[in-house]
């Protein structure tokens, strides 16, 4: 697989419509254990808190895929939701 392919093979583990955690952090997963070609090193990223971003304190959470390629570059795919 390719870096520029995670995010709907993502999309495509979870579905477009889940708001489930559970299903969020399975197919998450799905994606952490994947090969990605010239991947060089991989990082699994978790960061979660409450916030007011739309007004109302809510708790968001982000699961992080890091790529990082032979040439050292980064590249992060972001999985967040408001729960």
């Amino acid at each position: 697989m390719k870096i520029e392919e995670t995010e709907q093979y993502l999309k495509n583990k979870i579905g477009e419509t889940s708001t489930g955690i559970v299903q969020v952090w399975e197919g998450f997963k799905a994606v952490g254990k994947e090969k990605v070609d010239g991947e060089e090193e991989a990082a699994l990223l978790f960061q979660c808190g409450v916030y007011n971003f739309t007004g109302e304190k809510q708790f968001y959470y982000d699961f992080v895929r890091q790529f990082t390629n032979e040439d050292g570059e980064t590249e992060q795919l972001h999985c967040e939701k408001a729960a």
